[in-house]
């Protein structure tokens, strides 16, 4: 998924993984790049200490606007054109390090586990909020598929003249698309073509 600048490439898995990429004029970050998988131990270790950033010559500007009142070097590390201004880096990638933290704040906006190895090059907050929508629409189109029991709830047939054990799409009174598996052990017709087995549909 593309959002301006913001690229992300997402895949299912067994636990959630981090792949971030940020890129920043700047000596002290320029391109930044890390791996994490997150589990609450490492949460808490290597992502939740890791503090905002942003740039001196931006400060009266969001003061003027209300913002970041509550701003210290406890939670923000302010750069100038040269380095940090007034406290010292708990990593050098700490830069990056924020940068996956907020997209696991983000990524809890889906209201329950996500289960994906996600790579995210220039993450921002509106991208990530975007995959999140993607991520909880693709999940609603995962969960109308019908399985075997729902099938059998409809049809009539059983084995082996059930000839559909997954319903992938569905277009009400327009389409269908089924999945049948037919492994060695299944019924077949033997000598119909030769000797090759055939499925009793044919």
């Amino acid at each position: 998924m593309v959002d301006g600048e913001s690229v992300y490439v997402a895949h299912p898995a067994n636990e959630l993984s981090l792949n971030v990429e940020i890129e920043f004029p700047h000596p002290l970050v320029g391109v930044q790049q890390g791996t994490w998988r997150v589990t609450k131990e490492t949460f808490a270790r290597e992502l939740a200490p890791a503090r905002t950033f942003g740039f001196l010559r931006e400060v009266e500007a969001l003061r003027a606007k209300g913002l970041i009142q509550g701003a210290s070097t406890d939670n923000v590390v302010a750069l100038d054109d040269q380095g940090v201004v007034g406290t010292t880096l708990r990593w050098p990638d700490e830069f990056v390090r924020h940068k996956a933290l907020d997209c696991v704040g983000d990524l809890a906006l889906a209201g329950k586990r996500v289960l994906a190895r996600i790579t995210a090059i220039r993450p921002s907050h509106r991208g990530t909020v975007m995959l999140v929508r993607e991520m909880l629409a693709h999940a609603r189109r995962e969960e109308d598929v019908l399985g075997i029991e729902d099938i059998m709830k409809v049809l009539p047939h059983r084995y082996p003249f059930l000839f559909v054990d997954r319903i992938l799409e569905m277009e009400p009174m327009k389409r269908i698309v089924g999945v049948k598996n037919v492994t060695i052990n299944e019924h077949s017709s033997r000598g119909t073509f030769r000797g090759i087995p055939s499925c009793p549909a044919c």
